[in-house]
């Protein structure tokens, strides 16, 4: 390995304010799974709680692609989390 690499992590609408945050640079060093991921954040950030990331109607983007939880997330992506979108 070449040294830490970062990944940039955003959070949108209602999980920004559940979340007390609305975006973080987190090290990864080697592809992961989007459900690794939040594992890693849950364990590494305190403000994040796993119960709101991993809701079942949580949607992830990782360089702006929709995914699901088995992708994986490469150093140097960018993963957003979105709640459910709601019509209206």
């Amino acid at each position: 390995m070449i040294g830490s690499q970062m990944i940039k992590i955003l959070f949108f609408a209602s999980l920004k304010e559940q979340l007390s945050i609305d975006a973080l640079d987190f090290p990864l060093t080697e592809s992961i799974t989007v459900a690794q991921l939040v594992d890693e954040l849950v364990l590494k950030e305190a403000s994040i709680d796993r119960d709101i990331l991993s809701a079942e109607d949580i949607l992830v983007a990782v360089d702006q692609t929709v995914v699901s939880s088995d992708f994986l997330v490469r150093p140097g992506s960018e993963v957003a989390f979105f709640p459910p979108v709601t019509g209206g």
